[in-house]
This record gives C-alpha cells, sequence and structure tokens, in this order.
C-alpha cells in the first residue's frame, strides 16, 4: 500500500469541550494547505448517504461493521461505491462528478473506515472531517486540485433546519453565528428567529440579534422595538431608541408617540443613552 501524506487542521468549537478535526490527504506528495479566494462550491449535486443512483450496477460487495470496511470491486464506477458506503457507514461523502465516472477495482478486509477509503481514493485529494474520534464527513477532489482549497465554516454549509436548531442551544457565540447565518441567507423563517433572539437571555445574543435585523432589513414590529427601550442591557436599549426614531417619519402619525418615547429615553439610568436620546429630540424639532 503507497502511503499518503497528512496534513491536519484542528478546529475547536466554541463553548464546546468537543474537539473537531479536519485532515487533508494528498495524492503522492506534500501538500500544504493554501489560502484562496472564496469561490462556487462545486458540489451542488453532493452525494449525502441518502441519494442513490441508478446509473450503473451496485458495487459486487461492501461491507461497514464497527468502523471496518470491507468489500470486493471488480471495475466498478466510484460514484455507486461512495453512495453505498457512505449510506451503510452514516458518514457524508461528497464528490465531483469527474470522480464518479472513474472505474476502480479493488479488495479490502475489515480494514479502518478512514483508512479504507484513503486505499479507495488514493489517486485523489481528499478531505476528512472528524469529530471526537469519529470520521463524519469527506470531500473527494481530483488529484492535484484540493490543497488549493480551506475548509469552510459550519454556517456555510449546514442545512438551515441545523441552524435553526442552534438557536434554541449551544453557547451565545454560536446562537449568535446561527441568526447571522439565517438572516444572510433571507430564509422565511429569519424574521421568526431575530424575534426569537431578541428575547434571549444574553445581551449579547440580542444586541447582535437586533443589529444584525436593522443593517438587513427584517422586520421588526414597532411594538418589540418599544419593550426593548426597557432592556437591561444598555446598548440594546441605545440601538431600539434609534431604530424607533429613524423608523418615525417627521410629521408621520407616530410623531407625537416617538416623541414622548424620546422623552422617555432621556431619564435613562444611563449617561450615554439620555445623551442619544436629547440629541434626537433636538434633531427632530429642528428638522419640523
Amino acid at each position: 500500500m503507497k502511503l499518503t501524506t497528512r496534513v491536519g487542521v484542528t478546529i475547536i468549537g466554541v463553548g464546546s469541550l468537543a474537539v473537531a478535526a479536519l485532515h487533508f490527504f494528498h495524492a503522492d506528495k506534500h501538500a500544504p494547505i493554501l489560502p484562496s479566494a472564496p469561490v462556487e462550491s462545486p458540489f451542488s449535486n453532493a452525494r449525502t448517504p441518502v441519494q442513490e443512483t441508478q446509473e450503473f450496477a451496485p458495487a459486487r460487495s461492501i461491507l461497514v461493521q464497527n468502523g471496518l470496511l470491507s468489500l470486493v470491486l471488480r471495475e466498478q464506477p466510484l460514484g455507486p461505491v461512495l453512495t453505498e458506503i457512505s449510506k451503510k457507514s452514516g458518514v457524508k461523502i461528497y464528490s465531483l462528478p469527474t470522480i464518479d465516472t472513474r472505474f476502480v477495482t479493488l479488495e479490502l478486509r475489515g480494514v479502518p473506515l478512514e483508512r479504507g477509503l484513503q486505499e479507495l481514493l488514493k489517486d485523489c485529494d481528499v478531505f476528512f472531517y472528524n469529530s471526537a474520534g469519529i470520521l463524519r464527513s469527506a470531500w473527494v477532489y481530483d488529484k492535484d486540485t484540493g490543497a488549493q482549497l480551506l475548509p469552510v465554516p459550519p454556517e456555510s454549509w449546514a442545512s438551515t433546519a441545523d441552524v435553526e436548531r442552534q438557536i434554541n442551544g449551544g453557547s451565545p457565540a454560536e446562537r449568535i453565528s446561527a441568526i447571522e447565518t439565517l438572516v444572510a441567507r433571507n430564509v422565511p423563517s429569519s424574521g421568526e428567529a431575530v424575534n426569537r433572539a431578541l428575547l434571549d437571555e444574553n445581551a449579547d445574543v440580542r444586541l447582535r440579534a437586533l443589529d444584525v435585523a436593522l443593517s438587513a432589513g427584517v422586520n421588526i414590529s414597532r411594538e418589540a422595538l418599544t419593550s426593548l427601550t426597557y432592556d437591561s442591557s444598555t446598548p440594546v436599549r441605545a440601538l431600539a431608541l434609534e431604530a424607533i426614531a429613524s423608523g418615525t417619519p417627521l410629521g408621520g402619525s407616530r410623531e407625537a408617540e416617538t416623541e414622548q418615547l424620546i422623552q422617555r429615553m432621556m431619564g435613562d439610568p444611563d449617561t450615554e443613552v439620555r445623551t442619544k436620546a436629547s440629541e434626537l429630540l433636538d434633531a427632530r424639532r429642528t428638522a419640523n
């Protein structure tokens, strides 16, 4: 068996003791991972454990048991082989069409799954993602193309459902990341997610959710903004005040209501909020 070179990149999740490692295996030679400009993902038709293809007959024999891979292949196309390994192991395997149409002949008997995939894909560049010592995903590239790529954070490839679940748990940093991702994706549920985050127990989460939503034009009701002017966090109160003032047209139907709210904020416990309220009131009266 010809050994390949491994370059490991270790990623430690925020607020978590679990350690995830991403290893890059490059065929034949040392290949440092170099930064490159962002490019559109080539895996628009990537394989997941639940997807199948009927283009070719199934591989002759593939068995995954207790983390060990056994297989017998005789001139089998890689696409269906990787699909079957993915289904039987639970490991997500993403590959390009140029990889899927290659034919392979190989026999393996009870080898660790990751090592077996290395042997099966020894003429390719492969990224392996391990979490808590367990292989979770693999990305397969043509030879000599993987070294110019960098791993991307989970928010770039996680499903929207996965990101939405992150809002209800995890660390404050993870919840903030989830809000930023949903708003950036402009999914229908982003408004609801923002409203939930505005009630988060952590002040940093509430502030970031409000800031991101206002910057992206996510609709936040007047009532929600008014409630935030009573928030325990000074930055949240200040930002909510500015949002209400900027969102009220001069001389509009809610001018008197807005002026009354600004006057209330002039009695805020924080000096900066009081100063901001005074400046906003002066500006509106001068403009009117």
